[in-house]
C-alpha cells in the first residue's frame, strides 16, 4: 500500500510540474508582441466563429419568451418598471465580454456576487430579529455540541465566541476533547469553564474519532435541542434567536436546518452559499442538505443512540437520516437564513470535497443503511457527475416491464420513424410499445419499423385521447409521453424513469432535457407566484452542476416537464387529466394535483434527452405560453393560486428561477412563500 501511495504522489508531482510548465508557456504567448499585434484580427474572427452559436441561442431565447412580439412587450414592460437599468446592465455585460452579468438591483455587480449581495441584505438578520416576540422562560434551552481534536486554538476561540456573543441567552456549550493531550487547550477550557458556567467540557481518556467524541459531548447536554458546531466554524450573532423562534412556532419539530456559506481561513471573504429548499427527500438521499446549521431534538437523539461509531466522515448525515425515520414531514423545519459559516481550511470539506474522500463512502453507506431500515430495496452508487454525492437506483418492478410510449406531436413530422427507432435502441431493460398521436400521419410508414409495431392514431393529442389510452390499458401499467422531437437520448433513459415511476410514493417522473447547444432547458417546474411557473436552471451550460449540485441531482418538484415524462397508472389518474387545458399543459396540471395530494414528482438527470428545434424550448413562464387561451390561463391560475406554496426554491434566490441571487427583495420574515418572489 505504501509503495502505491508513493507512486501516486510522484504522479501528482509530475502533473503539477506539467501544469506549471504549460501555464508559463501560455503566459509567454499572451505577453508576446505578436499576440498583441494580432489582437485586432483575432477578436473579430472569434466573433465570427461564435456567430452561428449566437444565432442559434437567439432562436431558443425568442421561443422561450413566446415569440418576438411577446419578447418585445416584455422588454417594454421591463423598461417601464426599471428605467434604463436593463440597458446599463447589458452594456456592462458586453464590455466585460460576458464575464460580468448584472441583474436588476445589483448596482452593476455580477448577479452571482455573493460578497456584495451580503452587504445589501444585512445578513446578521438584526432587522428580522427586531420583529420577533421577546424571549421568555418557555423558549428552549439549546445545547451547542462541539467535538474537538487539536483545533487551531485561535479559530476554536472564535467558534466559541460566536456562541458567547449570541443575543439569545438560553444556551450551553458542551465540548469533548478526543484524548488530544493538548495541555494548552485543556488549560484554556478549564479557565473558561470556571468563568462561564454555561460552558461544559470533558476530556476522553482514549481517542475514539469524531462519532465517539461527539457522543461524549452530547452526554453533557441538558438542553431541549442540540446544535452541532465544528471546532473551527462560526455562526452569526442572531442564529440561536432565529432557531429558538422557529422551535416555538413549530412545537414538536425534530430537525431544523438553515442555509449556509463558506468563508476564508481568516473569515475576510464569504463564498459558496447554499440556499436550500424546504426539506426534499430525494435531494437529501443524494446529498446531506441538512448539514449546517443542523439542530436536533435532544430526546430523539437519545432515543436513537446518538452518533454511530463507524460512520466517521458522514456521522452527521447518518444521524440526520436516522432522526428522519422518526419524523413526519411537518417535523423538519428549514430556516431560509445563512446561519452557519463553514471555514475553508486545509483538511475541511468546506475547502474541497476531495479533502475527506472517506466522507463520501461513509455517506453512501449511510443512505444504504437508511433505505434498508425502511425496507426499501435500492442500489446506492456514487453520482456519475458529482462523485462526492449519491445516486439511488431503485429496482425495476419486473424483468423488462412493458411501457406504452405515447409520441404526441401536434403536427405531422417526417422524422417520426427516426425518433421511434432511437427510442427503441436507447430505452434500456424495458419493453416499449409505441402509440403515435398526431394528425395527418402516414400510418403505412410507421406500422412496422424494423420489427417495431406502432399503433398510429391520426388525431391531435389531448387529455381525452390520453384518458382513452389509460382506459384501454385497464388503468394499470407504465406510460411514457414524448411530446417533442428528440434527436438524442442517454443510454437506458426510459429504464431509469421507470425505476422511479414504480415507487408507490412517486407521481410523475421526468428527464433532464437539453437544447441543441447543450444548455439545460426543461428542468423541474417551480411555481414562484400565483401566475408564474418556470423551469429550474433553464439556460445552464452543460457541465455546470448548478447551485450546490442541484442541476445534477435527482429531486422532487411541484411538477415536471411534460416533454418527456413517465408515470405508473393508478386508480383515479385518468379522471385527473383536465380536459379544459390544452395538451401537454394537462400533464403539468396532473403533476400539480399529485403534488397537492402529497406525492413526489421526480426530476432525474439519470435520464437525459436533447432536442434541436426551438419550437420545443421550454417557455420562461408556463402560464404565459402562447398555446394557452386567455380562458384556459384564467382557469389554470384560479385552480392552483391558493393551493400550492413553492417549497423547492428559496426566497434568497432570483424570481427568474435560475438560482442566481435575489436582488429584488429583502428576506421574508416568515420564510419562503409565494409572495417572496413577486
Amino acid at each position: 500500500m505504501s509503495q502505491e501511495l508513493d507512486t501516486a504522489k510522484q504522479q501528482i508531482k509530475q502533473l503539477q510540474e506539467e501544469v506549471e510548465r504549460l501555464q508559463g508557456e501560455l503566459k509567454a504567448i499572451q505577453t508576446s508582441t505578436s499576440w498583441r499585434l494580432t489582437a485586432v484580427f483575432r477578436h473579430p474572427l472569434s466573433r465570427l466563429v461564435h456567430f452561428k452559436r449566437t444565432a442559434h441561442l437567439m432562436g431558443y431565447r425568442v421561443a422561450e419568451r413566446g415569440g418576438w412580439i411577446r419578447m418585445t412587450l416584455d422588454a417594454f414592460a421591463s423598461l417601464g418598471a426599471h428605467g434604463l437599468e436593463p440597458f446599463r446592465n447589458a452594456m456592462v455585460y458586453l464590455r466585460s465580454n460576458g464575464h460580468v452579468e448584472p441583474a436588476i438591483g445589483s448596482l452593476g455587480h455580477d448577479r452571482e456576487d455573493y460578497g456584495f449581495w451580503r452587504t445589501q441584505r444585512h445578513v446578521d438578520y438584526a432587522d428580522v430579529v427586531s420583529q420577533l416576540p421577546p424571549v421568555s422562560n418557555e423558549f428552549p434551552l439549546i445545547s451547542v455540541v462541539i467535538p474537538t481534536y487539536k483545533p487551531p486554538l485561535d479559530l476554536f476561540k472564535k467558534a466559541l465566541q460566536s456562541i458567547i456573543d449570541q443575543d439569545y441567552p438560553r444556551w450551553e456549550i458542551c465540548i469533548a476533547d478526543d484524548a488530544s493531550g493538548d495541555q494548552v487547550l485543556l488549560e484554556f477550557l478549564t479557565a473558561l469553564g470556571s468563568t462561564e458556567p454555561r460552558i461544559k467540557f470533558t476530556s476522553r481518556e482514549q481517542n475514539g474519532h469524531i462519532s465517539a467524541c461527539s457522543n461524549s459531548a452530547l452526554a453533557l447536554a441538558t438542553g431541549d435541542y442540540v446544535l452541532l458546531l465544528d471546532q473551527d466554524d462560526i455562526v452569526p450573532p442572531h442564529a440561536l434567536r432565529l432557531v429558538a423562534d422557529a422551535i416555538v412556532r413549530s412545537p414538536g419539530c425534530r430537525i431544523l436546518f438553515s442555509d449556509e456559506d463558506r468563508m476564508s481561513a481568516d473569515a475576510s471573504e464569504h463564498f459558496g452559499p447554499y440556499f436550500k429548499p424546504e426539506f426534499n427527500y430525494d435531494l437529501f438521499l443524494g446529498q446531506n442538505m441538512v448539514s449546517h446549521l443542523g439542530v436536533y431534538h435532544r430526546k430523539t437523539l437519545q432515543d436513537i443512540g446518538g452518533f454511530r461509531v463507524g460512520m466517521e466522515g458522514s456521522q452527521d448525515y447518518d444521524l440526520a437520516l436516522r432522526v428522519l425515520e422518526t419524523c413526519t414531514g411537518q417535523e423538519v423545519v428549514h430556516l431560509p437564513y445563512v446561519l452557519y459559516h463553514w471555514r475553508a481550511i486545509k483538511g475541511s470539506t468546506a475547502l474541497s470535497n476531495s479533502e475527506k474522500s472517506y466522507a463520501s463512502s461513509a455517506g453512501l453507506r449511510a443512505v444504504e443503511n437508511h433505505l434498508a431500515r425502511k425496507g426499501v430495496t435500492a442500489e446506492v452508487v456514487p453520482h456519475k457527475e458529482l462523485r462526492f454525492f449519491n445516486q439511488v437506483r431503485y429496482p425495476l418492478p419486473e424483468e423488462r416491464p412493458p411501457v406504452t410510449v405515447v409520441i404526441a406531436l401536434k403536427e405531422a413530422n417526417p422524422h417520426l420513424t427516426d425518433l421511434i427507432g432511437r427510442i427503441a435502441r436507447t430505452a434500456g431493460r424495458v419493453s416499449p410499445k409505441f402509440v403515435v398521436l398526431s394528425p395527418s400521419v402516414d400510418a403505412s410508414r410507421l406500422s412496422s419499423i424494423s420489427g417495431i409495431t406502432v399503433d398510429v392514431r391520426s388525431q391531435a393529442p389531448n387529455a381525452q385521447a390520453a384518458v382513452a389510452l389509460f382506459r384501454e390499458a385497464g388503468n394499470s401499467g407504465f406510460f411514457c409521453f414524448v411530446n417533442a422531437l428528440f434527436v438524442e437520448f442517454s443510454e437506458n433513459w426510459l429504464e431509469e424513469l421507470i425505476r422511479f415511476a414504480a415507487q408507490d410514493r412517486v407521481g410523475l417522473v421526468a428527464a433532464r432535457i437539453r437544447n441543441g447547444l447543450g444548455q439545460l432547458d426543461h428542468g423541474g417546474i417551480l411555481m414562484l407566484a400565483e401566475n408564474r411557473a418556470v423551469f429550474a436552471h433553464q439556460g445552464l451550460e452543460k457541465g455546470d452542476p448548478g447551485n450546490a449540485g442541484r442541476a445534477a441531482l435527482t429531486q422532487s418538484f411541484t411538477s415536471v416537464s411534460p416533454a418527456l415524462v413517465a408515470l405508473r397508472l393508478r386508480d383515479g389518474i385518468a379522471d385527473r387529466l383536465d380536459p379544459d387545458l390544452p395538451w401537454p399543459h394537462s400533464l403539468i396540471d396532473l403533476g400539480f394535483g399529485l403534488h397537492a395530494d402529497g406525492m413526489d414528482n421526480i426530476w432525474t438527470p439519470a435520464a437525459e434527452a436533447r432536442f434541436e428545434h426551438p419550437a420545443y424550448a421550454g417557455k420562461r413562464n408556463l402560464f404565459n405560453d402562447p398555446g394557452l387561451s386567455a380562458r384556459a390561463r384564467r382557469h389554470w391560475i384560479g385552480k392552483w393560486r391558493t393551493r400550492i406554496t413553492e417549497r423547492n426554491y428559496n426566497p434568497n434566490l432570483s424570481p427568474e428561477g435560475d438560482f442566481s441571487l435575489n436582488w429584488k427583495r429583502a428576506i421574508a420574515l416568515n420564510g419562503p412563500d409565494s409572495s417572496a418572489w413577486k
